[in-house]
């Protein structure tokens, strides 16, 4: 409270007199004994087990194979433990291929349609692989709902099952976790603007209570982000000997808990990092299950490639010079007065020499300025519509691409005087260490700040000079928040300079499968047209054993596919129009209980503001993802209303679980298809001779059956699947599609005859 007070005076915030009253309070004693602390189990650990105990493996351990199997039975110990269990041969089989792997040091590809309990599946014997031979297993997820479905439900279940001691921890990459020395060093220099006061408020309420350090727990806002980047944990200054006088080290104490973890809970994201660097950010494992295993090539793009904003650029610049309320607060402007003001020496040479990095820092503002306007002019001039730039080979021999050159020399030439100054500033402060508690944190910032500018300067000039043979280089002129269609023009220019590599598969070739003794792939959706033979090519795995398992689901009984086959194409006069009637006509023949997938943010748009009107006066309530809450709301608004349609796009397609009656109809309203003017699709379908029906159609044959996957979630759901792209009719390719899905009652025809036999079948269901 005293440390909030002595922030909200300084930064002049609204609420200063409250806390200084609370503060009053407090001192007289007229507040209420707190209540005795009971600190809460460190969310990443499952801490009922003992940790492995040591790191001595035991690799030529068999596995219990009858044991295994026989947990899984219909009288095993898993279904004498959990309510509602029931056998299943496929979940057998596929557990019994993942210990074979585990056995034989082998790769395996394993598609596990829905309703198998995949994660059951490999979660056992994941367990039975760590515990027997004391040796790690990492799971790694794309998304954070599985993470907290095999954290929180199915490990806390599987430790009284098995009657086996195991111990399972979640790792988050190193940013994720609060430096404590960083955020002491910087709460006390002091110089705060109101809305720095009110997040490290924030954050000294949630030390009192957190185990973790683990920024999930504060929900940070978007705009917090780069504050954070102060304050959390990172490569450059992380040192137990440094840390360990300001209070804990959580990125060292998640690491440890790693380290005697059996099993390793990790996301995509931090385990294609880990492989980047080779090592050093997950303890070492040579056996790894990949679910959702569909997004890891999507996730190696974006990791093994690079994205510089704008937006980025200029706060790193602003952090130098930056002042509130009349006050100087960046870095610089803080060395420079720290400098004046101390008593112990003449500093004076150090406050001048900040001065003049000030005013280079806006210097490289304005050079940056020229640059981002030059490059919105010349791209501009090569493509007259559109936010999204394919930088072209032949545009950089064009005369005009020179002019552009010359200013990211010029640009880069001020930023590298500005890293040079930061340097010797850095170097200064470190030997003023002794004498001036706050040097540490500004020589640290200095030396965060000169690795960024670097790579801003490497980065400028690989994406927009000096490519490599292997790059695919884009620019995006205002940010459509990930929708293709969308470029709203009141939007503030944002420009954004990418880099992504033309394939992910030599890297995930000599990195991944042939570093690990067993990687085992899984997910829903990994075959296009029965063959694994797309996915291999594209993620580089050579030798794998492959397993394709179908939904214990009875299809033919519990769902009904309709393909409308009299709708207009996409690209056809009237297409929307007849969409929207379509919906509404369906809506009411459902009531409602509808979800309705779209491929893009703009469509969404147009079908909720011409549909939710119509449907309010037939009590069905329209939810429209961006619109009506954020996605796990959403989710939960439709699940417990009984007539309501939800509209989604993207994210929607997959991981959305909601059985029983609320979901009985799902409408799939156009094939999805990737963008084909995206730079990373229209790049890598050059190296197919057939671009469209060997590259777009495979993608699109997967995302469309995760789609699929939403409808049925128990073998007691029943429902229909409506399929508003007439394509599937009328095009060669649309049987690749319907041949993807299992065998329902399929039916085409007019649309007209969908809303009456909607009705029918679910009247059935009831």
């Amino acid at each position: 409270l005293e440390a909030i007070v002595e922030m909200a005076l300084d930064s002049r915030w609204a609420l200063r007199s409250f806390f200084a009253a609370a503060q009053r309070t407090r001192q007289e004693g007229r507040f209420l004994p707190p209540p005795a602390p009971v600190p809460p189990a460190p969310p990443a650990l499952l801490p009922y087990r003992p940790s492995r105990g040591g790191s001595q493996t035991h690799p030529a351990t068999p596995l219990p194979l009858d044991e295994i199997m026989e947990l899984l039975a219909e009288t095993g110990r898993v279904a004498q433990a959990l309510p509602g269990y029931e056998s299943r041969s496929e979940q057998i089989a596929m557990l019994s291929a993942i210990v074979n792997a585990f056995a034989t040091s082998s790769h395996l590809l394993v598609e596990a349609g829905t309703g198998i309990g995949k994660s059951l599946a490999y979660v056992i014997a994941a367990i039975y692989q760590a515990t027997t031979r004391n040796e790690p297993v990492v799971i790694s997820t794309n998304t954070l709902n599985l993470q907290d479905q095999l954290f929180y439900d199915e490990l806390p279940h599987l430790s009284e099952v098995l009657g086996r001691p195991f111990n399972a921890v979640r790792l988050k990459g190193k940013n994720n976790y609060l430096c404590s020395r960083r955020f002491e060093l910087l709460r006390r220099r002091g110089n705060f603007n109101q809305a720095e006061a009110r997040l490290l408020a924030r954050i000294l309420v949630w030390l009192q209570r957190t185990s973790s350090g683990d920024r999930v727990e504060l929900n940070l806002q978007p705009e917090e982000e780069p504050f954070w980047e102060l304050i959390s944990a990172d490569g450059s200054s992380c040192s137990p000997d440094r840390c360990e006088p300001y209070g804990p080290c959580y990125w060292l104490r998640a690491r440890a808990l790693a380290e005697q973890a059996h099993l390793l809970i990790v996301n995509h994201a931090l385990l294609l990092t880990d492989l980047m660097a080779q090592g050093g950010q997950l303890p070492p494992y040579r056996y790894l299950i990949v679910d959702e295993a569909h997004h890891l090539e999507e996730q190696a793009t974006q990791h093994f490639g690079f994205a510089l904003h704008q937006e980025r650029m200029y706060q790193a610049l602003q952090r130098l010079e930056q002042e509130s309320n009349g006050r100087s607060i960046g870095l610089l402007a803080q060395i420079r007065r720290a400098a004046r003001e101390s008593k112990s020496r003449d500093l004076s040479a150090l406050a001048e020499r900040c001065g003049l990095l000030i005013r280079q820092a806006e210097q490289c503002r304005r050079s940056a300025d020229g640059l981002f306007e030059c490059l919105a002019e010349v791209l501009h001039r090569h493509q007259k519509s559109g936010y999204r730039y394919h930088i072209l080979p032949e545009w950089r021999q064009q005369a005009e691409w020179r002019r552009l050159a010359q200013a990211t020399e010029l640009f880069c030439a001020d930023l590298q005087q500005l890293i040079e100054g930061l340097g010797r500033i850095e170097q200064e402060l470190r030997a003023l260490s002794f004498d001036e508690p706050l040097c540490h944190s500004h020589a640290d910032e200095c030396r965060y700040t000169i690795g960024t500018f670097d790579t801003f300067c490497q980065e400028t000039t690989r994406i927009l000079l000096e490519p490599e043979n292997n790059d695919i280089n884009w620019v995006t002129v205002r940010d459509p928040q990930g929708d293709e269609e969308e470029n709203d023009e009141s939007a503030p220019t944002q420009v954004i300079l990418y880099r992504a590599p033309m394939t992910v598969a030599p890297m995930l070739h000599e990195r991944l499968f042939n570093s690990k003794h067993s990687v085992i792939l899984t997910s829903a959706t990994l075959s296009s047209e029965g063959s694994f033979t797309f996915l291999r090519e594209r993620l580089g795995i050579n030798e794998a054993n492959e397993l394709a398992l179908g939904s214990p689901y009875d299809f033919t009984r519990q769902a009904l596919v309709y393909v409308a086959d009299d709708l207009p194409e996409p690209n056809q006069p009237h297409y929307a129009s007849n969409i929207h009637r379509a919906l509404i006509e369906l809506a009411r023949a459902t009531d409602g209980r509808m979800l309705v997938l779209f491929t893009s943010k703009s469509q969404l748009n147009a079908a909720y503001r011409a549909i939710s009107d119509s449907l309010a006066h037939q009590d069905i309530v329209v939810l429209g993802q961006y619109m009506d809450g954020s996605r796990t709301q959403l989710i939960e608004r439709f699940r417990t209303m009984e007539r309501a349609v939800l509209l989604g796009t993207h994210s929607f397609w997959e991981g959305i679980d909601i059985p029983g009656p609320a979901l009985s109809c799902l409408v799939i309203t156009r094939l999805p298809f990737p963008v084909p003017t995206d730079p990373v699709q229209a790049t890598r379908s050059l190296m197919y001779s057939n671009p469209f029906l060997d590259y777009a159609v495979p993608q699109a044959v997967l995302r469309f059956r995760q789609g699929f996957g939403r409808l049925l979630r128990s073998t007691r759901d029943r429902g229909i699947v409506a399929l508003l792209d007439s394509r599937l009719e009328s095009k060669r390719y649309g049987s690749t599609f319907l041949n993807s899905l299992p065998n329902t009652q399929l039916h085409i025809g007019p649309f007209r005859g969908l809303p009456p036999l909607a009705s029918r079948w679910l009247a059935e269901e009831e």
